[in-house]
């Protein structure tokens, strides 16, 4: 057993125990818009709306949704955009009592199809222009939200679930090679906003700029934890939703409070206003990251720039809520190697265990455990996984998710979080199995053996990938195999699940008891350069090599880029393209749309932006709202 000590140290981490929220996650945002119906619930490119707008159409919407069956047991896809439609959708599954699935639609067709067969889905939600671009499988009903509201019966009120009936299903990277579902009860959910909400003061002045991806569990504080305070959020055009300068006139023109996102969107975010001397931050009072490591130099350079931000640390696995630990960032200590995890949020637990399930001393790593009313009910579909990863903690009985996180628990109280217990690699707030990608390469006709490791320094990690190739095989990749593999799989992955790196060799290497030695693969993929694709167009005039110059120094990793490759490919990441937009400006002598650069990263289309004129003025978000505003009678905008 623990010192007695150790075992108070322990118990205190865990003294969580707070009253339950009376209101499920749809009825806390109903609460929250009911008493101020002319409020701005949410500001748009193209549409913004009242508390009351925003309730009345997630209600009808509801409504028709429960004619067409959706119930607790059948969950509604979202298929979205970023826009105005994602808060209706989420909030009108919810009225009907069902659970929402949340897909990417810039995923691949074949994953998309998978989770929509894996998830039963009969119903889904999404927007016209998407409608008509994505390839749906037969079989799935499809409805436009952005298409006017159908009738409803105003007798209808919205269901009341149980409590322990499922919210939502989230989709993550599987080991096997297929996408597992985690499926998160609506207590759960109701609990982590609750709490958070009560924890740091959200009320009805603040508002959040949601840049978030809804198949990204943070999102759902964006889209419902504000609006349960009675508060707003701002939304990014979606063409721009990558775009720092787009989010620093939004935190600017809407007197933004409260940021949430993955550490790498924050770091371009500042990366980006470095140069601009009048940073638009005033209003930022809560800054809440998560999915990533968080760099030691990051609180301070925010400081700079939002002097009364309070940074707060996030975390959880999907299999959570949204999250379920936190850590309330002040002065980084001088010894620190990492952020602190934190505490365990109201009514969850952690626990630091051994390989017999036994408590570590304090310092000891261990698995990270974690337990409490956020857990998930299990996954969708597949109860032998859920059977794996949700245990019975052989000293109390407890249900218990194994994360496979590693982390210690530190004499101060809080938990520390060390790295990985199995393969599982985390880029960009994104959870990806690297069995998932080695299956999808496995399942092209040349590659007979495949590994995909993480290089690179932590929060700054990119795959890379080592396969060994029939030469002699139908679909012969070559003189690019890397290109030709890129393609294979993203016919079949995400983008975020498409490695950077790539090696071809003749046999993998075997530690010593026989088994693939990723460790040496992971040394290898660190040091080792990245070659230019074959047959690639060489920079050529003073602007292209210039470009060229840029790119180099800034990636750092050795590769030679020719005029077509994409920064992407060749290992770049979204933090590092802004590094290079900030060296282009002085040596174009004007700026450049970072839009344009995310759109087509190229040597060769980065020289055409910078010899075309200044893009057209394209009227301010406020300037729309506002002349909605007018036309519905409201008068001004703030």
């Amino acid at each position: 057993p623990l010192p007695p000590a150790q075992a108070a140290l322990m118990a205190a981490l865990n003294d969580t125990a707070a009253p339950l929220p009376a209101a499920l996650p749809f009825a806390l945002v109903r609460q929250g818009l009911e008493p101020r119906p002319d409020a701005v619930a949410v500001i748009a490119a193209d549409r913004m709306l009242t508390h009351g707008e925003l309730l009345r159409l997630a209600t009808a919407w509801g409504a028709e949704l429960h004619r067409l069956r959706a119930r607790p047991g059948r969950p509604v896809a979202v298929v979205m955009e970023k826009g105005w439609e994602q808060a209706v959708a989420v909030l009108a599954v919810l009225a009907a009592g069902a659970p929402f699935l949340p897909i990417d639609p810039a995923g691949a067709p074949a994953r998309l199809g998978k989770i929509l067969e894996i998830g039963g889905i009969e119903l889904v939600l999404t927007q016209s222009r998407l409608d008509t671009a994505v390839a749906w499988p037969d079989g799935v009903r499809r409805l436009c939200l952005d298409s006017p509201a159908p009738d409803s019966d105003p007798a209808w009120e919205p269901c009341e679930p149980r409590p322990e009936e499922p919210a939502y299903v989230l989709f993550t990277s599987g080991s096997t090679g297929t996408p597992k579902g985690a499926v998160i009860s609506q207590l759960g959910l109701a609990n982590a906003l609750a709490a958070t909400l009560e924890s740091f003061a959200i009320d009805q002045d603040d508002r959040v700029l949601a840049l978030t991806a809804l198949h990204h569990d943070m999102s759902l504080f964006d889209l419902l934890g504000v609006l349960a305070a009675g508060g707003s959020l701002v939304l990014p055009e979606p063409a721009r939703v990558r775009d720092p300068g787009h989010w620093l006139d939004l935190l600017a023109r809407h007197e933004v409070t409260v940021w949430n996102s993955v550490p790498a969107m924050m770091e371009m975010l500042l990366e980006y206003a470095a140069d601009r001397p009048a940073a638009p931050l005033r209003a930022l009072r809560l800054a809440f990251l998560g999915g990533d490591w968080i760099p030691l130099s990051l609180p301070d350079r925010l400081r700079k720039l939002a002097p009364g931000a309070q940074l707060v640390s996030v975390g959880g696995p999907t299999e959570t809520t949204l999250w379920n630990v936190w850590y309330q960032i002040g002065e980084v200590g001088a010894g620190w190697r990492s952020i602190p995890y934190g505490r365990p949020i109201a009514n969850n637990r952690y626990h630091v265990l051994g390989d017999t399930l036994d408590p570590c001393p304090v310092w000891v790593p261990g698995e990270l455990c974690c337990a409490g009313v956020g857990l998930a009910l299990g996954y969708w579909g597949d109860e032998e996984a859920g059977r794996r990863a949700f245990v019975a903690d052989p000293r109390t009985g407890e249900r218990l998710y194994r994360t496979g996180d590693l982390g210690r628990l530190l004499p101060d109280g809080n938990l520390e979080i060390l790295g990985r217990a199995d393969h599982q690699i985390k880029i960009g707030g994104q959870r990806i199995e690297p069995g998932e990608i080695e299956a999808a390469l496995l399942a092209h006709p040349q590659v007979t053996a495949a590994v995909v490791v993480a290089a690179g320094e932590r929060g700054r990690q990119r795959l890379a990938a080592f396969a060994v190739l029939d030469r002699a095989a139908p679909g012969v990749a070559a003189p690019d195999p890397a290109g030709a593999l890129r393609a294979h799989l993203r016919e079949r992955l995400p983008e975020h699940m498409v490695p950077a790196g790539w090696t071809f060799l003749d046999a993998l290497p075997l530690s010593a008891n026989g088994k693939v030695d990723r460790a040496a693969l992971a040394r290898r993929a660190a040091g080792e350069q990245l070659p230019a694709p074959a047959a690639l167009a060489p920079p050529r005039s003073e602007l292209e090599r210039a470009i060229a110059g840029i790119w180099r120094e800034v990636l750092g990793n050795g590769a030679q880029p020719g005029l077509d490759d994409n920064f992407f490919d060749l290992g770049g990441n979204s933090l590092q393209l802004i590094q290079v937009h900030r060296r282009l400006i002085p040596l174009l002598g004007r700026d450049l749309p970072l839009v344009a650069m995310f759109r087509r990263p190229t040597i060769r289309a980065l020289t055409v932006a910078a010899g075309t004129a200044a893009a057209p003025t394209i009227p301010s978000i406020d300037d729309r709202v506002a002349r909605q505003r007018r036309a519905l009678g409201h008068g001004g905008a703030r």
